[in-house]
């Protein structure tokens, strides 16, 4: 008759065992409502490393194209100046005019500065 006392409605009952399970229950609901947190940042971290890959998959694109631009201006130069002696003196005057507006945007400098 000692263990009848136990049994209530059909289920055995445990003392303290109430409290337990909703301690336990409550730690069960913060332990997943950290896992979602993590789960978040986890989601929010991939997605940021997916935006700057592509980022620079772009920047790499684009660097290529440069190349590629760069490459054939080279060749042009190199055929212009190997056909054509105008062309020559073109690049002579335009490098002395880009020297010319250097020294007078660095002698307005110097004015500003003064």
């Amino acid at each position: 008759m000692g263990s009848l006392g136990r049994y209530i409605n059909g289920k055995r009952k445990y003392p303290g065992s109430n409290s337990a399970f909703t301690s336990l229950q409550s730690q069960l609901e913060e332990a997943n409502r950290k896992i979602e947190e993590q789960a978040t940042l986890q989601a929010h971290r991939e997605a940021e490393a997916l935006r700057v890959k592509a980022e620079q998959a772009e920047i790499k694109r684009v660097a290529n194209e440069q190349q590629a631009e760069i490459k054939h201006l080279r060749m042009v130069k190199k055929y212009l100046t190997e056909t054509d002696p105008k062309f020559l003196a073109f690049l002579e005057s335009a490098s002395e005019d880009q020297t010319e507006e250097f020294q007078t945007a660095n002698a307005s400098q110097d004015q500003a500065e003064e």
